[in-house]
């Protein structure tokens, strides 16, 4: 079974759903560091499996998951 996000990797795959396109927006809604967006970025990746935001919203609506 795949490895389930945490509330803050949902919280930047819905900012990423609602069409903030950059690091830097996601930061600031957010209020975390661009370092710390990165590592829930690369941590939504690695549990989808997919290499880029797209492939990542595309995954969260097949499984339903947002």
């Amino acid at each position: 079974m795949p490895e389930k996000l945490t509330p803050r990797e949902l919280d930047v795959l819905r900012c990423i759903i609602g069409g903030l396109t950059s690091n830097a927006e996601i930061c600031k809604a957010l209020y975390i560091a661009n370092p710390t967006c990165s590592t829930h970025l690369h941590n939504i990746f690695a549990k989808f499996g997919v290499s880029d935001r797209t492939a990542a919203v595309l995954v969260a609506q097949q499984k339903q998951i947002i």
